[in-house]
């Protein structure tokens, strides 16, 4: 798979490497916020300082939360495989978008009231106006 062109703005970014014998390769997670509130989950791969290969991890766009669980399950993963990596770096790159706050609810309807139910002094004051 090509690297993924990644879109929006990066959020997060958690750099990982992995050296054996005869390995040597890198792997990086990041988040980023294609719109306000909406996140995307990129992997990227490849051999030491190129990462080459790579893919989106979410299907659809989801909320930052979920994006970072996903992220820390995919660091925790590629930390307990057997060709174990460790974390080079964890870095925060910007801050997230706040979510908008939902518009209030409309205001009850007015209910109307009678005229009978005035008071003798408000009949005449509205009398006066009409």
């Amino acid at each position: 798979m090509p690297r993924p062109t990644i879109v929006g703005t990066q959020i997060r970014r958690i750099d990982m490497h992995h050296s054996s014998a005869g390995k040597n390769k890198d792997y990086r997670i990041t988040i980023s916020e294609e719109t306000p509130g909406k996140y995307r989950v990129y992997a990227e791969y490849g051999p030491a300082g190129n990462l080459n290969q790579g893919q989106e991890k979410t299907k659809n766009a989801v909320s930052y939360s979920a994006a970072e669980t996903m992220a820390d399950k995919l660091r925790d993963d590629k930390r307990s495989q057997a060709d174990a990596y460790q974390v080079l770096s964890d870095r925060m790159l910007a801050q997230p978008t706040k979510p908008t706050p939902p518009a209030p609810p409309p205001p009850p309807p007015r209910t109307r009231v009678s005229a009978d139910t005035l008071s003798p002094a408000s009949r005449a004051a509205l009398t006066t106006i009409f």
